[in-house]
């Protein structure tokens, strides 16, 4: 121990495949740019690619996690726990408005079980994707 402070420096060589994603350019390079990835996408893939509570870091091949950022979207249901709930996305075109009270939503997570009863529930992500290898 000493007042001088002298870190150690680490060093890795680092060696890649390229890999090709259809319309792209092979790269083994990606680059997230937070300023423009909506940050819960964000969130799940720094879960994926640190890890979590659930899930070990993991690098998945370029294709599979290509696929889970193109599938991603954020379709939220939220229980209010009084009888009342809500949905929200930022994605166009999944809650459509049909009249001042009446919407509908376009995405397979809600399920029509009788005139007054519904089934409905927040996105899954395309897990299989990432956990599921190439």
């Amino acid at each position: 121990m000493s007042d001088a402070i002298e870190p150690i420096e680490f060093e890795w060589d680092l060696t890649a495949t390229p890999e090709y994603i259809e319309n792209f350019v092979p790269t083994a390079h990606v680059i997230f740019d937070s300023r423009r990835l909506d940050p819960y996408l964000l969130t799940d893939i720094e879960h994926i690619l640190y890890g979590d509570l659930n899930n070990d870091a993991y690098l998945p091949p370029l294709q599979n996690l290509e696929s889970f950022i193109r599938q991603w979207n954020r379709f939220v249901i939220t229980d209010h726990n009084d009888g009342t709930w809500s949905a929200s996305t930022p994605e166009e075109g999944v809650i459509v408005m049909l009249d001042d009270h009446t919407f509908q939503i376009t995405v397979d997570t809600a399920t029509m079980l009788d005139a007054n009863k519904y089934r409905i529930w927040s996105s899954e992500k395309n897990e299989d994707d990432i956990w599921g290898g190439p």
